[in-house]
């Protein structure tokens, strides 16, 4: 969907993330916008484990957003180094406090993974990647993947959002995070099979 480039902020000497829409993306309003959007709803929150935006629009037919530079890596990179259960803890309740703020906006992330929560070089864990994000309001609608399952990433999925016919709500993220958890205790997953419709079965039984 999007490249990201690190780049530095030439008035205040800092480097940053430079989130820029694939051009053959940007054709498509309902993408473009949605691209944007998450800019805005970052830029909603006050969280010391939420990513922080600094700027988002368009520049010459491009779609960009600037971000802080998280230059300590992802979860997926540390849990297969190896994490303690005291460094588990640590992390999961960082991610749930910012999941807090996130719900209590009235948003829910929809795309919880190890990939997703990326590390401050001072060990901060920091939740990022809020472009399938939506409002408690919005978020039932019809928009499927190629398998016919709703946005996300299945192997962290809750079953609502697999099913794709209720209104989600923050319970759906915290199932998500709790699957997370699990991986970083036991460096495996809870559901393992090696196509969709295996895990599709693994997880709505």
């Amino acid at each position: 969907m999007a490249y990201v480039y690190l780049a530095v902020q030439e008035g205040l000497n800092r480097e940053v993330a430079i989130k820029v829409l694939q051009p053959t993306r940007a054709e498509e309003p309902s993408i473009r916008e949605q691209f944007l959007l998450e800019g805005r709803i970052i830029a909603g929150f006050n969280h010391p484990n939420i990513v922080m935006v600094y700027a988002s629009g368009e520049e010459r037919g491009n779609c960009y957003l600037a971000m802080e530079y998280l230059s300590g890596g992802t979860l997926l990179e540390r849990i297969k180094g190896g994490l303690t259960p005291a460094e588990a803890v640590r992390i999961v309740r960082a991610v749930a406090a910012a999941l807090h703020t996130v719900h209590q906006a009235g948003f829910v992330h929809r795309d919880i993974k190890p990939q997703n929560i990326v590390f401050r070089g001072d060990g901060a864990p920091v939740l990022t990647d809020f472009g399938i994000a939506k409002t408690y309001v919005d978020n039932w609608d019809a928009e499927r993947t190629g398998t016919g399952i709703k946005k996300g990433t299945v192997r962290y999925m809750s079953p609502e959002q697999i099913n794709g016919n209720v209104e989600l709500d923050g319970r759906s993220d915290l199932y998500s995070l709790g699957v997370v958890f699990y991986y970083m205790l036991l460096g495996r997953l809870p559901y393992d099979s090696d196509t969709i419709h295996g895990l599709l079965q693994e997880i709505l039984g």
